[in-house]
């Protein structure tokens, strides 16, 4: 196989543009492919051995062209739905009602759905919302220094 040959089967592969920028490096240690795909990502992927015995099955055992199944809507549905019946459940199963003392209480069944659902999307939503957070108190630092320095 030749540079050329395995930058076209890599971008075959990796489901890339025809013209995208492959790059093949072949040294003593061996052979190493180098390109970016749509959303900047940079991959490498390092070979052994020579140019002329790299196989196309080479390739896929080395995770080009694999995609990482992305989490639709669905998928992040359900698991908010799963964690909120867990929690919701264990909670109403070791609580009583706050205000009538009884386990079994729609009310107190009502408290543990809610604070069910608060900790689901907190477990749920938590990374998102740090960053959100984390982003924004960045940016308000920023916004500060800028008018610190402008004044």
């Amino acid at each position: 196989m030749e540079r050329t040959e395995l930058a076209v089967r890599v971008r075959r592969l990796a489901g890339l543009a025809d013209d995208a920028p492959v790059e093949v490096v072949e040294n003593e240690e061996g052979i190493g492919v180098v390109w970016s795909c749509e959303s900047g990502h940079r991959h490498e992927h390092r070979f052994s051995g020579p140019l002329e015995s790299l196989s196309e099955e080479d390739l896929r055992r080395a995770g080009i062209g694999r995609r990482r199944r992305s989490n639709g809507w669905w998928a992040r549905l359900l698991r908010f739905l799963g964690f909120w019946l867990g929690l919701s459940g264990l909670y109403a199963a070791f609580s009583v009602c706050p205000i009538c003392g009884q386990p079994g209480c729609p009310v107190g069944a009502a408290g543990a759905g809610l604070l069910g659902g608060v900790g689901a999307f907190l477990l749920t939503y938590a990374r998102t919302l740090w960053r959100l957070l984390r982003n924004r108190l960045r940016n308000d630092h920023r916004i500060m220094n800028k008018r610190k320095d402008c004044s």
